[in-house]
């Protein structure tokens, strides 16, 4: 996998997106949740809580 040089948007976060959409998850207004109405990279380090 390359390294996002952010263009373009990230299939993974935007499927998750979908997904939930799909699901019948409403967005939300946190810009930090996979369903916020804007879209907003995420990097890996941060999709996983730290162990």
């Amino acid at each position: 996998m390359s390294k996002y040089d952010g263009i373009g948007y990230n299939l993974r976060l935007v499927a998750a997106h979908e997904i939930g959409s799909s699901l019948g998850l409403l967005h939300s207004d946190d810009r930090d949740s996979i369903m916020s109405l804007f879209y907003q990279v995420i990097l890996p380090k941060e999709m996983l809580p730290q162990q």
